[in-house]
């Protein structure tokens, strides 16, 4: 098994509605682009000992069972869709609650959007992945949005925005001024395929 590319997307202030409104939003983005629901599960517990896992009948069941990961600590949902350019590409969502944010991070298998290591594919990946994030802001509300090879989300939206941009690979953050749903987009001398140096 290889190594992921992580797409995170963090928000601040938790409610259990803003949470499920969010994650609602982001799963029907991923089934709208000819996707099904393959696999749900959720830990039952804060330490993630116990674990429901299911498979859904079909993608109507997406309200039901997003309502029910939002009572639990963790979950993620694995949707197999037509993302970056590629069909039936499976793209594990990974779910994170803190006390004051959340987020969610898609895990994509390396091998199946980078087939040859040479630069003009991994820019035109990373490219798709910055359309991707530009595309979901139009319908959701992140405080910032990061990719990079097995990236962890790391900070809380308030801490993320006093630190300089190089975290990750790719840093997208909104432009709170006149200009309503404008984002900064920070690529860093690093690829997002984990091979390449960081500096």
């Amino acid at each position: 098994m290889g190594s992921f590319i992580s797409i995170g997307l963090i928000y601040s202030k938790r409610t259990e509605e803003r949470f499920k409104n969010e994650l609602d939003i982001l799963v029907r983005y991923l089934v709208s682009k000819d996707g099904i629901l393959k696999k749900i599960k959720m830990s039952k517990d804060i330490d993630g000992e116990e674990w429901i896992e299911y498979t859904p009948n079909n993608n109507l069941e997406i309200s039901e069972s997003l309502n029910l990961i939002a009572k639990y600590y963790y979950g993620q949902v694995n949707v197999v869709c037509t993302f970056l350019g590629f069909s039936d590409l499976e793209v594990a969502v990974r779910i994170e609650k803190e006390k004051d944010y959340f987020g969610f991070l898609l895990d994509i298998s390396e091998a199946d959007v980078i087939k040859t290591h040479n630069v003009e594919v991994i820019n035109r990946v990373t490219d798709q992945i910055i359309n991707f994030i530009i595309d979901l802001y139009s319908v959701s509300g992140f405080d910032y949005a990061f990719c990079d090879n097995e990236a962890e989300i790391q900070y809380a939206p308030d801490e993320f925005c006093t630190l300089e941009n190089d975290m990750y690979s790719i840093i997208v953050i909104p432009s709170f001024g006149e200009q309503d749903k404008a984002l900064n987009v920070f690529k860093n001398n690093w690829h997002i395929d984990g091979l390449t140096a960081r500096n």
